[in-house]
This record gives structure tokens, sequence and C-alpha cells, in this order.
């Protein structure tokens, strides 16, 4: 079956935000990079959590913002647009293609009585003492809204009139499916969990977060362990496979010695990087690539070479990813540093490093751990053609470091194949990229 081609987003228009404001974003396609800027109060945060909350499906957050209408356009014409409708408790939801409907749907936004019922009788659910319309998880810490409370204990309940089952339609779940968003805020440092932020609302609570940093670490190692055991599946395959291989390239021509000794050479340096990223362990070296192969003669050593120096390319592409990576991670985090480096270790995943020794991730000042946290975030946590939402990268980052941002962001995109969408106020971040910026300000 055919892969469903993922959507695109090229624009975000908004009419009468908060009463005032309309803008429109066209975003910057080919360098997949868009920041938005202008003085506090124009919305630029604002719609960043609208194009989370529509394309993230999660449609009670328009339930809190006044505007009037809202829409994403994506590369093949089609848009998706929503807009109040009988007041701030219902939302239409309208599929255009070709310039005409193709979908529709009216949401109701009126939950909080459902959410009420429902967690009634569950002990360790309370409501949040800021006096928001959420719930705090007494065994986590993990604040819920109102919707989350609906999704999250609705599928339990036999009450089924409980479940909002018009806040999503199959149309709209299907179409949504087809893309992907990923929003970083300001709190970043703490753990994204099912859809929400894990965030201490109370001194009692405050135990259960935990850093994100921390979870980069173990994701890392977790990811290291996968990869090691693909390349030894990978490896024992073709070792397994080399004598029938051997015998079904009999007579297929062989590669020249310079080009055996130039392909061998390529093996041991991506070899030695590999362990120097820290994702292999051991001595490498091919003395057949130092002593040079014209030293060994015959159309059949020529044979069995060309066909292991070929294993040994395929062995390592397994790994190629995952190398790459970690090198633009590790090389854009430690630029930065002084005094203390992040490296990858076999056994305990992203460690750091001091001139006194080992140092605790979580031990790192605020604006190390931001660096580190949104590095890892862009490269390893989005799929290619997500939609990524940075909300003021600057938190907690030195200028030195905000100029260094945009940089690292426009080779991370390219790499893991996103699209950016940032709000700052921070001059620094674009530089001298003032044709990625797009203005928000003049009320309408």
């Amino acid at each position: 079956m055919a892969q469903r081609k993922l959507l695109k987003l090229v624009g975000v228009d908004v009419e009468g935000l908060f009463g005032i404001y309309d803008h429109r974003i066209d975003l910057n396609v080919d360098d997949r990079v868009t920041i938005l800027h202008g003085p506090n109060g124009v919305g630029k945060t604002t719609i960043l959590k609208m194009i989370d909350a529509l394309m993230g499906n999660r449609l009670e957050y328009f339930g809190a913002v006044p505007f009037s209408r809202f829409r994403l356009r994506f590369v093949d014409g089609a848009s998706l647009e929503v807009g109040p409708c009988r007041g701030a408790h219902s939302l239409d939801v309208v599929l255009v293609k070709d310039g005409e409907t193709a979908e529709a749907v009216t949401v109701d936004l009126s939950v909080p009585g459902r959410a009420a019922s429902l967690v009634a009788d569950v002990p360790y659910m309370d409501r949040n003492p800021d006096g928001s319309d959420s719930w705090v998880d007494r065994r986590d810490g993990q604040v819920l809204s109102d919707w989350e409370i609906l999704r999250e204990f609705g599928r339990r309940s036999s009450v089924v009139n409980f479940l909002p089952t018009p806040h999503e339609p199959l149309w709209l779940a299907e179409f949504l499916a087809r893309g992907s968003v990923h929003l970083i805020e300001t709190h970043r440092l703490e753990r994204r969990e099912r859809g929400v932020i894990r965030r201490a609302v109370a001194s009692r609570y405050a135990g259960a977060v935990r850093p994100s940093v921390l979870e980069c670490g173990r994701d890392l190692q977790r990811r290291l362990n996968d990869a090691m055991a693909e390349f030894g599946r990978e490896s024992q395959a073709l070792d397994q496979a080399f004598p029938v291989q051997l015998l079904s390239a009999a007579n297929e021509p062989a590669l020249t010695n310079q080009e055996l000794e130039h392909r061998l050479a390529a093996v041991d340096d991506v070899t030695e990087e590999l362990i120097s990223l820290g994702i292999l362990n051991g001595p490498v070296g091919h003395e057949l690539a130092k002593k040079g192969i014209v030293d060994y003669e015959g159309e059949a050593v020529a044979q069995v070479m060309t066909l292991y120096v070929k294993n040994a390319e395929q062995k390592l592409a397994v790994l190629r990813d995952l190398a790459n990576r970690v090198r633009t991670l590790l090389g854009g985090v430690n630029s930065k540093f002084k005094h203390k480096r992040l490296r990858l270790d076999r056994e305990k995943g992203l460690v750091a490093e001091g001139d006194a020794g080992p140092l605790a991730l979580d031990s790192l000042s605020s604006g190390e751990q931001h660096e580190i946290v949104l590095h890892y975030n862009l490269l390893f946590m989005v799929q290619p053609n997500t939609v990524v939402l940075i909300d003021e990268p600057e938190i907690s980052l030195h200028v030195a470091w905000q100029k260094a941002f945009l940089g690292d962001l426009l080779a991370m995109a390219e790499l893991s194949g996103f699209d950016a969408l940032i709000a700052t106020h921070s001059p620094y971040i674009a530089g001298e990229r003032t044709d990625l910026m797009v203005a928000l300000g003049d009320a309408t």
C-alpha cells in the first residue's frame, strides 16, 4: 500500500486575534525556518499554540482565545479553518479544497461539568490549586485540562455520553493524521508526557517533576541500544551469507587494488569516528589497508576483499543516521560549553564532564540544560515534515549562544527534515538572516 502523503504547512492566517489583530504568515518553505517577531501582546506565542492545537486536534484551546477566524494553509492548496460559532462554547471546523468547502463540523467546547463528573470518584485527582480549569494527579504531579480528563478517563468510563464524540470526526482525524506538529515551549526543561507538560503546581507536587534533560540522556541510551541491536543483526546476517555471496559474485568484476585501499581506509575512518562519538568500542584498523592491497595479488583475493569491504560498508550504514545526529548534537552543544563537555557513553547514555570529573546532567546551568534539551528535541524527537514550533528560544541563552542558534537550527532542519516556526523577542536570533523574519504588529 502506498504511503499517504504528509501534509506540508505553507501558511497561517488569523483574523480578529484578541479582537484587534489580523496576521498573515507565509512560511519560508525553501529555508525551512520562519521567525516571528514583534512587540509583546501581538500574539506570537498564541499563534504557535493555535497551530499546535489545531494540528494536534486539541480544539479545546480555541475556547479560551478571542479570535474570529484561524486558518492553516497547506502546499496542496487545501486549508483547515476554525472559528467560534454561537459564542465561545462551540467551534466551526471547515476543510476547504479547491476553493470550496469539502467537510465541516461544529464542535461543542462546553466540557468542565463532564470532566468533574468523570473524576468525582477518582481519589488521586484534585482541582488545580492555582484556580485554573485544570486537574492535578497527586501520584506524579501531572496537570490535565478538562479536555484531557475527558480523553484520559472518558475512554475508561461506561458513561458514553461523557465522551466528546463531535470533537474527533473521522474526516478531521484522517486529515490531521497526515501531519505532525511539535511544540517546544519556554518551560521545556520539564518533560512532556501524553501531550501535556509535567510541571509542579504546588510544593507538595514539586518532587514529581523530572527535568527533561535527564530523559534526553536515557532516551539516547535506548536509541543507542536499539541501533547496536540492529547493527548486530545486520552483521550476523551478512557474515552468515558471506560464502553464498562469494560464490554468487565469482563472475562479477572485482575492485582494483587502489579502489580497495581507498574504500578500506574510508571504512576505517567511519569506524574511528563511531568510536570517538561513543557509538562503537574497541580498536580499529585494517592491516590490509595500511600495508597495501597491492602486496596481495590474484583475482580470488580481489573478489574476497571486494565482498568484504562492501559488507563492511553495509554494516556501518546501519549506524549512519544515529552518528549524524549524535555528531550534530555533541558538536553544537560542546562548541558553546566552557570547561565542560557532553559525550555519549555506551553504558550510561548522554553524560556530562567537567574539568574535575563527571557531572550530573541536571546539575548543569539552566542555559546549558536548555541547549541540550533544545538540540535533542530537534535532532531526535521530531519526524521528517514535522512543523516544529519554538517559543522564545533565547530563554536562558547567553547572547553568544543566541547568535549561534539559527545556524544550528538550519543545520538540524536539513538533517531531520522538519520546518520550524519561531516566536522571539531577541534580535540576535535572526542575526543577518532578516529574510527569514515575519513582522507581527499593527492592529487592524
